[in-house]
């Protein structure tokens, strides 16, 4: 992270500046929150991933419309909370490889129910290599989510229908359904 920035707001009219002062991490925060989400703030959602500030960045991650160098920077991102707001995003969908996703799975229970839950989105991922991947997750919770999935694979979902846990049971019955 980039410790040597200096964020801060300034104003000016044009010719000189009529006044400037340093934003602290709350009000980055609030700025990158309200931003609007589109490519024309690229560059400071950029900069903003880069911030210290674990808060900062997770405001970052929930953007959908990051550009590719932001994206490389949150996904690499050490905070479970940065990657738990990332994996909903349009900008995960469309740039996440499975190598990457099996490590978040690994990595976070949270992480791991949410891809579970919406396997169809990952389009550089195999959701059959997915699927298997989280239904033999340890927390039978993460298996439910991919139980209740309707894009499990069925071969799947049959093989759930003897899991140990009966609410994946149920989970996989209803899906099959």
């Amino acid at each position: 992270m980039s410790k040597s920035l200096v964020y801060k707001v300034s104003i000016s009219d044009g010719k000189k500046e009529l006044y400037s002062s340093e934003l602290s991490f709350n009000e980055i925060q609030d700025l990158i929150s309200s931003a609007d989400d589109n490519l024309a703030n690229e560059k400071l959602f950029e900069i903003a991933a880069t911030h210290p500030s674990e808060v900062v960045r997770e405001n970052v991650a929930y953007k959908d419309n990051i550009n590719q160098e932001t994206w490389e920077i949150l996904s690499e991102d050490t905070s479970v909370n940065v990657l738990r707001r990332l994996v909903n995003s349009d900008s995960c969908k469309r740039n996440a490889s499975q190598k990457q996703l099996e490590a978040w799975i690994k990595l976070d229970v949270e992480i791991a129910k949410n891809i579970a839950g919406y396997l169809d989105r990952y389009e550089e991922a195999d959701i059959d290599q997915l699927a298997k991947v989280l239904s033999e997750h340890s927390d039978p919770s993460v298996v439910s989510e991919v139980a209740s999935n309707s894009d499990t694979p069925k071969k799947l979902l049959k093989l759930l229908l003897k899991h140990k846990d009966q609410r994946v049971v149920s989970n996989a019955k209803r899906s099959l359904e």
